[in-house]
């Protein structure tokens, strides 16, 4: 995160608007196959946040679409930021994970 003069980024509340992703994961998890941003993945230049977790969090989850599909990108709220993309799916498959990774069933 972004360092603010004069304030520390703890002592700003979490405002719970968004889920927070469960820190503990069923037995049986779904494994999803994460790709670094540098692995060729190719990304429409036109890109929509559908929803996302909690920024609170070290690691924030967005539900993208992008060209008629969708996709996972995960943040690791580091300097410099990480990210790594899971997907592309068909919608009705991608809300079918992004449940399963709230809920956690996928990881």
């Amino acid at each position: 995160m972004a360092d603010l003069p004069g304030e520390e980024i703890d002592a700003w509340p979490c405002a719970g608007l968004s889920p927070h992703p469960p820190v503990r994961l069923a037995a049986q998890s779904l494994r999803i196959d994460w790709a670094a941003e540098d692995q060729g993945q190719e990304r429409a230049s036109r890109v929509r946040v559908v929803d996302s977790t909690c920024s609170c969090c070290v690691i924030v989850y967005e539900l993208l679409n992008y060209g008629g599909v969708y996709a996972i990108r995960r943040t690791h709220q580091t300097v410099p930021p990480r990210f790594a993309y899971a997907g592309p799916w068909p919608h009705a498959q991608a809300r079918r994970v992004w449940v399963m990774l709230l809920s956690g069933e996928a990881r």
